[in-house]
């Protein structure tokens, strides 16, 4: 993944967090991006409603979702936690 996207990957992300009041502090985030990109949908739209916390609307857990799929997706991006993906 380009730097360039990257950045551009995370201002998005960001901005949806923003929108939904920020993160809640909880275990949703503690899975690698290796792991995330390999899940079902379903799976992946359990681990970003933990860690967004609260009662976040269906559009901001979808956005998440394929925000974080798309960081995931990089070769680079292996190791990374869900939740540093996020912001």
């Amino acid at each position: 993944m380009r730097r360039g996207s990257a950045v551009v990957t995370g201002a998005v992300v960001l901005a949806i967090l923003a929108a939904a009041g920020g993160c809640g502090g909880n275990d949703g985030g503690d899975t690698r991006c290796e792991e995330f990109a390999l899940m079902s949908q379903d799976d992946r739209t359990a681990v970003v409603e933990k860690l967004l916390g609260g009662d976040p609307s269906d559009g901001t857990v979808q956005l998440t979702v394929s925000a974080a799929t798309y960081h995931c997706l990089a070769p680079d991006a292996r190791d990374d936690l869900v939740k540093d993906v996020l912001g």
